[in-house]
């Protein structure tokens, strides 16, 4: 349940470390909220989003 093993299965990173560069970057919103802590607990309920770049 880690945000970046949920990143990965999910396809949005093609390797566990590009997933973990995601989260880094500030690329990853769990909630509506920015989240930058690789080892993040995710609950089944939460909304996991890309951040909208303009």
């Amino acid at each position: 349940m880690d945000l970046v093993n949920i990143l990965f299965r999910l396809g949005m990173a093609p390797t566990i470390p590009g997933a973990r560069q995601l989260v880094n970057h500030k690329h990853i919103l769990v909630n509506d909220r920015i989240v930058d802590i690789p080892s993040y607990r995710c609950k089944s309920q939460d909304t996991i989003m890309a951040k909208d770049e303009q």
